[in-house]
């Protein structure tokens, strides 16, 4: 019996991704070009972590169903993922000529926004899709995120409680609302906020910040080593982070982190570390890196 496109949404909806992804395999086996069935395993392969896959079976989904809403927002979003603003933006606004009545391509142009640097159009379309579909915990969530970006914090605590209110243990929620606290320098509030949104990077990261803020050095800096996979420092190096220990004959590579100006705080100690090994390599912003070679000519700069 094969199995339906409604048990594997169920599924999904669930959480059981792996019997999702079962389920429509056995399906699209008897049945290659079923839009909804590519659909669902593009969605199975999203929560799997399999953004490019995802990509391509949406594609393959919306070229067999180009005027189906749902399979231009899910192409939309995953090319929004991929940081593919242009594409990602053009089928939103596909979607939104198809169903001009949904919510959801508001909500995704609002997001495309927000990447592009624009708060006050993002808080416009997230503000349209409220209207036009209430209660939607993502765009009242995601009208709090532009809040903060604009720097109303106030504005921004009122939409994070009632995002809240939708979903009391939303963690993108409770990042919102600790941010505005923090902001608002009402620390044991946003200690608080932070440590109800549990595991999530960005909580766990702002935890030690506010930690920091309020004196709480021994507690707050291990959590800031959350930065690391929250920025994808260190992403793509094969060696293990150097631990501290001096190793005279080898070779240490310095990645720079966030800003120019950490760069320009953090070099004075290079000098200590050639003391630790024979080769010093340093990642650099490339506008730093005449600068600080004719600074330190003993450590070797690059910038890619």
């Amino acid at each position: 019996m094969r199995p339906s496109t409604e048990s594997i949404r169920a599924l999904l909806r669930s959480g059981d991704v792996r019997r999702a992804e079962r389920d429509v395999r056995q399906l699209l086996t008897q049945a290659p070009e079923h839009p909804e069935g590519l659909y669902l395993l593009g969605c199975a392969r999203m929560e799997a972590g399999s953004l490019d896959e995802a990509i391509a079976l949406f594609e393959r989904a919306a070229a067999l169903r180009p005027a189906q809403p749902e399979l231009l927002e899910a192409l939309s979003g995953a090319l929004l993922r991929h940081g593919d603003l242009e594409g990602a933006e053009t089928n939103a606004l596909l979607a939104q000529q198809c169903a001009p009545e949904r919510s959801r391509p508001f909500n995704l142009l609002g997001l495309i926004a927000l990447d592009r640097g624009d708060f006050e159009t993002a808080l416009q379309r997230f503000s349209r899709a409220v209207s036009m579909d209430m209660p939607n915990l993502d765009a009242t969530t995601n009208m709090a995120v532009a809040l903060n970006r604009l720097g109303d914090w106030r504005g921004a605590e009122d939409w994070s409680r009632s995002a809240l209110k939708l979903a009391p243990h939303h963690p993108g929620a409770w990042i919102n609302l600790g941010l505005s606290l923090k902001a608002q320098r009402r620390l044991p509030e946003a200690r608080e906020a932070f440590r109800r949104a549990g595991t999530d990077l960005r909580a766990r990261f702002n935890l030690g910040y506010t930690l920091m803020l309020e004196g709480s050095i021994a507690d707050g800096l291990p959590l800031l080593e959350a930065r690391k996979p929250l920025l994808g420092i260190g992403r793509g190096l094969a060696k293990r982070e150097w631990n501290g220990t001096a190793a005279p004959r080898r070779t240490l590579l310095v990645v720079h982190e966030q800003g120019m100006g950490d760069t320009l705080l953090m070099c004075r100690f290079w000098p200590q570390l050639k003391e630790r090994f024979d080769h010093v390599v340093a990642l650099v912003q490339p506008p730093l890196s005449r600068l600080l070679q004719a600074s330190f000519p003993g450590i070797e700069v690059v910038t890619s």
